[in-house]
């Protein structure tokens, strides 16, 4: 059942570790050098001590500097929206649209496996995605926590559980949207089963598996 999603996903995985790759690239690269200019600057050491001469002026120019980059930051809690819709929404629908569902339940795998084993992988696999960006831009926002702490709003969002939160209830969203809607409806079915959602689905397709069997 592993080798069956992987084959149905790996479309997706491809496309999220290229996009993962290049903007882990952009972080290292642009990280390096904000590291190597708080350094040269001397920021640290105006932090540890402030009535220095001339600190406001040195941590004044490492915000100008860059600045630009830290207020990027806030679009990135659009990001589980794209992994969503991309991974989560079709998790249902395109096994009832493509009718697969038909030879997995009528296999030793039970339904309940089934969804279980499809849920657990494609949210295993957005939480992995979410450790890896929530490492880097941790690592990145390093001189920043020192100015500004940890729970500064660009900082908050992006570190500690909080992207964990947020990519696990995009997908949780996008799953239950996917099975719900059009897409989650077998052939035939009426148009209730788009309000009923999963139960009606569940029943409908015990109907179909049922008249097929005999």
């Amino acid at each position: 059942m592993t080798w069956l999603i992987w084959r149905q996903h790996r479309g997706e995985a491809y496309v999220v570790g290229v996009i993962l790759a290049l903007f882990a690239a952009l972080l290292l690269l642009s990280g390096q050098a904000m590291a190597s200019a708080f350094q040269h600057l001397g920021v640290g050491d105006c932090i540890a001590f402030p009535d220095h001469p001339n600190c406001q002026t040195i941590v004044e120019a490492f915000r100008q500097q860059y600045n630009a980059w830290v207020n990027l930051l806030p679009w990135l809690d659009l990001a589980p929206v794209p992994l969503a819709m991309l991974v989560g929404a079709p998790l249902v629908a395109r096994e009832l649209e493509h009718r697969t569902y038909l030879m997995v339940w009528t296999q030793s795998s039970t339904r309940f496996r089934w969804a279980a084993m499809k849920v657990a992988l494609i949210l295993g696999g957005g939480l992995v995605v979410a450790a890896l960006l929530t490492l880097l831009l941790t690592w990145w926002r390093g001189p920043w926590d020192q100015l500004d702490g940890r729970f500064e709003p660009g900082g908050f969002d992006f570190e500690g559980i909080v992207p964990f939160a947020y990519v696990t209830f995009a997908l949780a969203l996008a799953i239950a949207a996917g099975a719900g809607g059009d897409g989650g409806r077998l052939p035939g079915d009426p148009p209730a089963n788009r309000v009923l959602g999963p139960p009606a689905v569940s029943a409908s397709a015990r109907t179909h598996l049922g008249s097929r069997s005999r």
